[in-house]
């Protein structure tokens, strides 16, 4: 299951790649901009199409707008079968 880490104030979410130490980095920042916000960990699952990527360059797409990364197709293929 793909997890992420969700703003439920500001519909933001960053996507959780645990082996990943640059997307760790990414997490923190993305927890520190949300430091007063209700942060919750869910299923992608639960926020695809309601909340929008969160970029900590300060551009955000919309999740159906946004690239999919080899760890998502990865888990997309291993549900499939």
């Amino acid at each position: 299951m793909i997890r992420a880490r969700a703003c439920l104030k500001c519909k933001k979410y960053i996507l959780i790649h645990p082996n990943n130490p640059v997307n760790q980095v990414e997490i923190k920042s993305f927890e520190k901009k949300h430091l007063s916000h209700t942060i919750m960990t869910v299923g992608f699952g639960e926020i695809k199409g309601i909340y929008t990527s969160f970029k900590s360059n300060g551009v955000s797409k919309p999740s159906e707008d946004r690239n999919i990364t080899s760890f998502e197709k990865k888990e997309r293929e291993i549900k499939k079968s």
